[in-house]
């Protein structure tokens, strides 16, 4: 008799242990990816207060998304502290004043939407100033090791930051500075680390998109100095600017009511098909407020996609508890069966 309950209560005994080891596993997997993200913080952050004013200013290069075509231009950014910072883009006939200020965003752009090399522009630039540490729902998968061509060791983390897809993250294993992120479309390469004030920062960036497979943006860096700012105005908001909040951790639009376009009788007839990518502005009520064409398809398609996100209805991204307005871009596919 007791040799049978033994067996009854063995497999779950099992399971309980299997449990604890994977639990154990999975933080012990995060310390140690807390540790390799603030080792990359601590020897790429140049904002750092005991560090001071500093100014940079870079030439960017935009690769064109269907044509063999290149576009030239420039970026700036010059940094005091949190409240106190302004980056100025420069390119094609794009232009943008981004000025930061207390919990609030100051933007004057050329379009009212971002051209699409502008928006991946700004998520490359910004995420290692942002997204060098784990935040409260960050899943970790995996932590690998790998050698590289050079003979270096590169640390790899797999992550799924809340609410986004899997991304994976390399740094040098000895240096700990940021090597490469690769996100859900593009990857992003930091490379020629240079030291400016005791810290490791990257002179030049490299952006290959998954879907386009090739090279799409490349940034070099002229010049990173320390400056002190004299011009009372220089972080002033300017003239005509839109606000928006500051967020560190924005939870994501979640989409409530997204019809499909309908598909134009007169394309189909011509057998037009492809994707037509759409610029969106969602509001604080979940509303679409802005949808611009930021890649054509042909007139006809581009106005069903317009129409049909205008139609949109989201749960709005949030900060915290408080609804904020968020841009996104949509990719409109448009296929004949």
């Amino acid at each position: 008799m007791k040799l049978s309950v033994i067996r009854l209560f063995l497999p779950w005994f099992i399971f309980a242990l299997v449990g604890s080891t994977l639990i154990a596993k999975e933080n012990s997997d995060r310390d140690a990816a807390a540790l390799i993200f603030e080792k990359a913080a601590s020897a790429m952050d140049v904002r750092l207060r005991e560090i001071g004013p500093f100014h940079l200013s870079g030439h960017l290069k935009f690769y064109g998304i269907k044509a063999d075509s290149t576009a030239y231009g420039q970026f700036a950014y010059t940094w005091v502290n949190e409240e106190h910072w302004r980056s100025e883009l420069s390119i094609d006939r794009f232009r943008e004043v981004a000025v930061g200020g207390k919990e609030k965003l100051y933007r004057l752009r050329s379009l009212d939407f971002d051209p699409l090399r502008v928006g991946q522009w700004r998520d490359v630039w910004e995420y290692p100033l942002k997204n060098l540490k784990l935040r409260a729902g960050d899943v970790i998968n995996k932590i690998r090791e790998r050698e590289l061509k050079s003979g270096e060791i590169e640390t790899c983390i797999e992550r799924i930051p809340k609410d986004l897809s899997v991304e994976e993250v390399c740094f040098d294993k000895n240096s700990g500075v940021l090597n490469r992120h690769k996100g859900a479309t593009i990857t992003s390469e930091y490379a020629d680390f240079q030291q400016f004030q005791g810290k490791s920062f990257p002179h030049l960036i490299r952006v290959i998109s998954k879907y386009e497979k090739k090279q799409i943006i490349e940034f070099s860096v002229d010049e990173i100095t320390a400056r002190v700012v004299h011009s009372a105005t220089l972080f002033d908001p300017p003239v005509g600017a839109e606000v928006w909040p500051i967020c560190e951790e924005v939870t994501v639009p979640k989409a409530l009511n997204s019809p499909l376009p309908q598909y134009p009788t007169e394309a189909r007839a011509q057998r037009i098909e492809g994707d037509a990518l759409v610029y969106i502005l969602i509001g604080v009520d979940g509303q679409v407020y802005k949808a611009s064409i930021v890649q054509s398809l042909s007139p006809t398609l581009d106005a069903a996609a317009i129409e049909a996100v205008r139609r949109w209805q989201f749960k709005p991204a949030m900060c915290g508890s408080k609804a904020v307005p968020f841009e996104a871009f949509w990719s409109a596919s448009f296929k004949l069966y």
